[in-house]
């Protein structure tokens, strides 16, 4: 992650790790140092000038006009919406390319003016809107205006920060948005990015459905005896359903560390309960130990919360982590056994984990999926993928083949 980078309009992934090896040579490269010194410049001249007290009109005229002209634009001035503003205006290119500004007050949040963003760009019959509120940059895609998509920099990050500076010139210059052979170059980066996000979710696709018959497999092949021998008849829809349900518990707490939602800055949690860290156990060894437990104790730990100390777990509502959920087999390890779960239950965790946690990637083997660029649209959508299926059970095995429907499945997880 880029700090001080937010908005879908690039993933974060893309931007970190595709766009200066895919797109280099063409991010103006040739004159960034430079730029950068220069936009050093301003922002120190800025933050003398301007702060919580500064007009709309002082934000423009100290703050967005010199910042845009750096980039390339001339802004022709702004009206103000209001007495207190926003302001809106207009930006032109030395090419005659041309976008909406708005102007907010300090520190606003620039998410608000989303409407108005919009229709300045649909007013000047431009793509591109441009936020600036005296402390973070933004653009706007008027075009496609049920997406909501947007790039955000905050400045001061982008001051210490060359990785971003890099995006705010290669990306927001007045002449990725000029038009060329191919496209405009923001258009033919957000079209990468975009096909760069659908091969992620391929990968997780098949991950989850590698992941389902790894854990259908798994609890198979644990039942003692009878129940073993007869796991072709036993009941295949409930052992994918279990699977499933395991599944989607990891790829939810995936997302939840991405965003913050459970306390990973706590040493506790983050050694002890988070899936970062079942993952580096689980590609530490091709035969981790203790990886089913330890799930149980998250997902225990995210149906019933915590506070204890400074550490707080907010407990989640909902179903996926009630504990009537899963079955004794699928909570528990087989009769008779030990305390602890079966070793080739962690096994066929720790495969789970490594599934859901990375993809391919060529001859560099596996990378990171980047649980923050993904949307709850996005894994609702493998969810419904995995729905086409259901399990064929054979002694000791589990595979997936297409269900003749899915209408019986649609409640599994509700």
């Amino acid at each position: 992650m880029i700090p001080g980078l937010s908005g879908s309009l690039l993933s974060h992934d893309f931007a970190e790790r595709v766009l200066p090896v895919s797109f280099a040579g063409r991010l103006g490269e040739h004159d960034r140092d430079k730029a950068a010194a220069r936009f050093r410049a301003w922002w120190r001249d800025a933050t003398r000038t301007l702060g919580p007290a500064s007009s709309v009109r002082a934000l423009f005229a100290c703050g967005a006009a010199p910042l845009l002209a750096l980039l390339g634009f001339r802004a022709s001035g702004i009206t103000l919406l209001t007495p207190e503003g926003p302001g809106v205006g207009r930006m032109t290119t030395e090419g005659g390319s041309a976008a909406g500004l708005i102007v907010a007050p300090w520190n606003a949040d620039l998410g608000r003016l989303w409407h108005a963003a919009v229709a300045e760009g649909l007013r000047h019959d431009a793509r591109w809107s441009f936020g600036f509120n005296g402390v973070r940059l933004c653009t706007v895609d008027a075009e496609r205006t049920y997406a909501r998509r947007f790039l955000e920099i905050d400045l001061e990050a982008a001051v210490d920060q060359p990785s971003l500076f890099a995006i705010l010139w290669g990306a927001l210059h007045a002449r990725a948005l000029a038009p060329a052979s191919g496209g405009a170059l923001l258009n033919r980066l957000i079209e990468a990015s975009d096909a760069h996000g659908a091969a992620v979710r391929e990968s997780l696709q098949s991950g989850v459905e590698t992941s389902l018959v790894h854990l259908i497999a798994s609890l198979v092949a644990d039942r003692p005896g009878r129940a073993r021998a007869a796991a072709h008849d036993a009941r295949p829809g409930a052992l994918f359903e279990h699977s499933l349900t395991i599944i989607y518990r990891i790829l939810f707490l995936l997302f939840a560390e991405a965003r913050g939602l459970v306390p990973i800055w706590h040493p506790v949690y983050r050694d002890g309960y988070s899936m970062a860290a079942l993952q580096a156990q689980a590609e530490s060894s091709a035969r981790p130990r203790g990886l089913w437990e330890a799930l149980q104790a998250t997902t225990r730990l995210a149906h019933a919360g915590c506070d204890a100390g400074d550490l707080r777990v907010t407990p989640f509502n909902g179903r996926l982590f009630a504990p009537d959920r899963l079955t004794e087999v699928a909570r528990s390890p087989s009769r008779g056994r030990r305390r602890g779960a079966s070793p080739s239950r962690d096994t066929s965790l720790g495969r789970v984990l490594v599934a859901l946690t990375t993809r391919p990637a060529g001859a560099a083997g596996r990378e990171r999926i980047a649980y923050g660029d993904l949307g709850v649209e996005q894994l609702g959508a493998v969810y419904e993928r995995v729905l086409d299926y259901e399990a064929l059970i054979a002694p000791a095995k589990g595979r997936l083949k297409p269900a003749p429907t899915s209408d019986a499945a649609q409640g599994r997880l509700n």
